[in-house]
């Protein structure tokens, strides 16, 4: 009998420690879904931002390597007559050098 009344006490802590740990847990709950529900909103604007931010500079990317092209099919043009007037200046300075002897 005395067992039996220890068991049931032992049991009755039980069913109580077990009742609080269950409001422990649905407190801490209720706490992560309002802490959720108030930065979901943040992290998905944050989200937005990033993907524009990603799409700007995928423009940018875009417009410099069309510039740099066209910089790059100048700058040969560019490179072809410089050597083109050095090659003619060099035959004029050839021509002069053998006209002034």
């Amino acid at each position: 009998l005395e067992e039996l009344k220890v068991r049931q006490l032992d049991r009755e802590l039980l069913v109580e420690t077990i009742r609080d740990l269950e409001a422990d847990l649905e407190q801490q709950q209720g706490a992560a879904d309002a802490l959720r529900t108030e930065l979901e909103p943040q992290l998905d604007l944050q989200r937005q931002r990033h993907d524009d931010d990603v799409a700007d500079l995928k423009v940018e990317i875009a417009r410099r390597d069309a510039a740099r092209a066209i910089v790059d099919r100048e700058l040969v043009k560019v490179r072809a007559e410089f050597e083109k007037a050095r090659a003619s200046f060099n035959e004029k300075e050839r021509d002069l050098e053998g006209l002034i002897r």
